[in-house]
C-alpha cells in the first residue's frame, strides 16, 4: 500500500516541510528523478529517516553531473544507503551511529538546489535511497511518520 498524503486541502504538506517533487522517475533538468524533494526555511533542522552507521559526510559531493552539496548518508542495518542531499550543514561524522528521528543536520540550498516551492532560495532536501545493489528504493515508505 502506498502512503498518502495527509489532507487533501493541503496535499503536499507535510511536518517537515512542502513536498515539491516526487520519485516518478520523470527527468529533471535533463535526468530521471529517483528520490523526494522536501522545501523548508533554511536550517530546518533535518532528522534521520531511518537509523543506521553515517557512511558519508561531506561538503560539494558529486554525484554524475549532480552537485548535492553538503551530503550525509545513513547506511540502515539492512544496506539500504539513505542520501540526504543539499544540506546547509551536517552535524554528523563517518562512523557515527545514529537513531531514528535523530537530527544529521539541517536544510539549505549548496550545490545544484533548484526548488519549486515558491520560497524562492531554493531550499530543500533530496532524499534518495538505494539498495545493496545499488537499485532505488521509493523513499515514501521511511518517511511516512513524516507526512
Amino acid at each position: 500500500m502506498k502512503p498518502q498524503l495527509p489532507s487533501k486541502r493541503f496535499p503536499n504538506m507535510t511536518k517537515l516541510g512542502v513536498i515539491t517533487s516526487l520519485p516518478t522517475g520523470q527527468a529533471m533538468q535533463g535526468q530521471e528523478h529517483k528520490g523526494i524533494d522536501i522545501a523548508n526555511v533554511k536550517g530546518t533542522p533535518l532528522p534521520a529517516f531511518k537509523g543506521g552507521t553515517v557512511v558519508r559526510s561531506e561538503n560539494g559531493h558529486q554525484q554524475g553531473e549532480q552537485n548535492g552539496g553538503n551530503v550525509v548518508w545513513v547506511r540502515d542495518d539492512k544496506g539500504n544507503v539513505h542520501q540526504y542531499n543539499h544540506l546547509n550543514r551536517a552535524i554528523v561524522r563517518p562512523g557515527q551511529r545514529v537513531a531514528d528521528g535523530q537530527q544529521i543536520g539541517e536544510m539549505g540550498n549548496s550545490g545544484n538546489a533548484v526548488s519549486k516551492s515558491g520560497m524562492g532560495d531554493g531550499v530543500h532536501l533530496d532524499y534518495r535511497i538505494t539498495n545493496a545493489y545499488r537499485k532505488y528504493k521509493n523513499p515514501l515508505t521511511y518517511i511516512k511518520k513524516y507526512l
